[in-house]
């Protein structure tokens, strides 16, 4: 995993965004620090 040692990503973040990515949706998230690739567009809710 790419980012697992430098953004302490784990398994249940890297589907979560694989996920979004590949639906074409946004990711919604308080947690912007463990999502830090480019190619999934994130969302802060407030």
């Amino acid at each position: 995993m790419k980012f697992r040692k430098s953004h302490a990503l784990n398994i249940g973040d890297a589907v979560i965004a694989a996920t979004a990515k590949e639906m074409g949706m946004k990711l919604v998230t308080r947690n912007i620090k463990h999502y830090p690739m480019k190619d999934v567009e994130i969302v802060k809710p407030y």
